[in-house]
C-alpha cells in the first residue's frame, strides 16, 4: 500500500475527526498549511525532474485522450446520476444546471496524490506513468475551461473567453521561458553540482508557482511541474532533483497528504446515517443552508470601500477622521448592506462577537469560519471572545486571497456562520 495513504489515515486520526490532537486553526493551523503547501509544490517539481521528456512527447496523444474521457465521463455520468436520483424536470433551467454542475465537479483529479503513487511504484519515468501524468495535468486545464463555461450560464460576469484566453497566454508565457532557458543552457550546465544551482533551481520552481496561480488562474503545482520539465533534460537536472527530494520526501510531502485527512470531517456521521440516509434528505438540508449562512465583516479602511464603489471619497475622508467601523453583512438577497456603526476597531470586534453568540444556531455542532486580511492577532482575539461566551464545535480560520482583500483592505475580519436566517434581527 502507497505511504501516501497511511499519511492521509495518520491525518484522520491526529485531527478533529479523531483523537483532535492537531487541528488547522491558530499558529499551528497556518504553519501546517504553509508547509502543506510547500509539500506539494515540490512534489510537482521533482515529478517534473523525474519525467521523460521523450515519453511524455511520445504519449502526448494518449495523455489527451485520457485526460478527455476523464472529464467526459464524470461530466455525462454525474449529470445523469444526479438527474435519475433528485428526479430532475428537464423544463427547469436552473435543476438542470444543477445536475451539470455535479457533473462538472467529479471531473476533478489529484494530481499530488498519482504523483506520489506512481513514484512509489516505480512507475512515474515509463510509458504509463508518463501517460497519466500527462493525462492529470491536462485534465486539470480542461476542467478549469469546463467549470468557467458552466458557472458563466448561470453568472453572466464570468467570461470563458477570459479564461480561455489567460490559459492560451499562460502557454505562450511557458513557450518564451522554455526558449530563454534554452539559451541560457550552457551557462546553468557549466554550473554543475553546486549548491548555489539546487537553489536557483527551486527558486525557478516557485516564482513560476506564483505567476501560474496569481496571474493566469492555473493551479500552482502545475506551475511546479512546467519548471521540472524545463529542467528534466540538463545535466544539472538529476542533482536537484536528488537534493530537492530528501526534505519533499521525509518532511513536506507527509505534512501535505496528513493535511489532506487532518481536513476530514466524520462528527456525527453515525452507522444509521450511512446506511439509511437517503439522497433525497442530503438535499433538502443542503438547500436550506444558503438561506441561514450569514457573513459579517468590519474593514481597517474606509478608503478600500470608496474605491470600489461603495462608499464615496467624502464619507470614507470623514469616516476615517472620526474612527467609524461600519459592520456590514450579506442580506437575504444577497447584496452587501450596513448593520451598524462602532466607534473604534475594539469596539467593532465586540460587536462581531456578539452578532455570532447572539444570533448562532446550535453552536456546538458548527464550525464558524473567520477570514482576515493580515489581521491573524485580531481574528485570534475574536476566536477567542467568542469562545468565552459559547462552546463551539470549531473554528476555520484563513486568510483572503489578494484579489478579494484588494476590495476590503488591510485589517478586514470576516466571520461566516449558520443562524436562524439571514437577516440578523433588525438592522441597526
Amino acid at each position: 500500500m502507497p505511504a501516501v495513504v497511511g499519511a492521509l489515515v495518520a491525518g484522520v486520526i491526529l485531527g478533529p475527526s479523531c483523537l483532535n490532537l492537531i487541528t488547522l486553526t491558530g499558529d499551528t493551523g497556518v504553519f501546517l498549511e504553509q508547509m502543506a503547501e510547500l509539500g506539494v509544490i515540490l512534489l510537482m517539481f521533482n515529478a517534473g525532474l523525474e519525467t521523460d521528456l521523450s515519453e511524455l512527447k511520445k504519449n502526448g496523444v494518449a495523455s489527451f485522450v485520457t485526460a478527455l474521457i476523464g472529464v467526459i465521463v464524470p461530466l455525462i455520468g454525474g449529470f445523469l446520476g444526479y438527474a435519475f436520483f433528485f428526479h430532475t424536470d428537464f423544463s427547469d433551467y436552473d435543476e438542470v444546471l444543477k445536475a451539470v454542475f455535479v457533473g462538472v465537479v467529479l471531473t476533478a483529479t489529484s494530481v499530488s496524490i498519482t504523483v506520489e503513487t506512481l513514484r512509489e511504484m516505480g512507475k512515474l519515468k515509463g510509458k504509463v506513468g508518463t501517460t497519466i501524468l500527462g493525462a492529470a495535468v491536462i485534465d486539470d486545464i480542461i476542467g478549469i475551461i469546463v467549470l468557467t463555461i458552466v458557472t458563466s450560464l448561470k453568472d453572466t460576469s464570468v467570461s470563458p473567453i477570459t479564461v480561455v484566453l489567460k490559459i492560451v497566454l499562460y502557454f505562450v508565457f511557458i513557450a518564451v521561458l522554455i526558449f530563454v532557458l534554452t539559451k541560457l543552457k550552457v551557462f546553468v550546465e557549466e554550473q554543475d553540482e553546486k549548491r548555489r544551482t539546487a537553489i536557483i533551481c527551486v527558486a525557478l520552481c516557485f516564482i513560476l508557482s506564483y505567476i501560474s496561480e496569481e496571474y493566469f488562474g492555473i493551479a500552482d503545482i502545475t506551475g511546479a511541474y512546467f519548471a521540472g520539465l524545463m529542467l528534466c533534460t540538463m545535466k544539472v537536472g538529476p542533482y536537484v532533483a536528488r537534493r530537492c527530494e530528501i526534505p519533499s520526501y521525509l518532511i513536506f510531502s507527509p505534512v501535505f497528504f496528513a493535511s489532506v485527512g487532518l481536513k476530514v470531517t466524520l462528527g456525527g456521521m453515525d452507522a444509521s446515517i450511512w446506511i439509511f440516509m437517503e439522497i433525497d434528505e442530503v438535499a433538502d438540508i443542503l438547500e436550506t443552508y444558503p438561506a441561514k449562512l450569514n457573513g459579517v465583516f468590519t474593514v481597517g479602511d474606509l478608503k478600500y470601500l470608496s474605491k470600489t464603489g461603495r462608499l464615496s471619497g467624502a464619507t470614507a475622508l470623514v469616516g476615517n477622521l472620526l474612527n467609524i467601523k461600519p459592520i456590514l453583512r450579506g442580506n437575504k438577497d444577497g447584496f452587501i448592506v450596513q448593520y451598524k456603526k462602532c466607534r473604534g476597531r475594539k469596539a467593532a470586534l465586540n460587536e462581531l462577537v456578539s452578532l455570532v453568540c447572539d444570533n448562532i444556531v446550535e453552536p456546538e455542532k458548527q464550525i464558524i469560519g473567520i477570514a482576515h486580511a493580515d489581521a491573524y492577532e485580531d481574528s485570534l482575539y475574536v476566536m477567542d471572545k467568542i469562545q468565552e461566551k459559547i462552546s463551539v464545535r470549531e473554528f476555520i480560520n484563513t486568510s483572503y486571497d489578494f484579489c478579494t482583500g484588494s476590495h476590503v483592505g488591510p485589517d478586514t475580519i470576516a466571520l461566516f456562520f449558520m443562524a436562524k436566517d439571514r437577516e440578523l434581527g433588525a438592522g441597526k
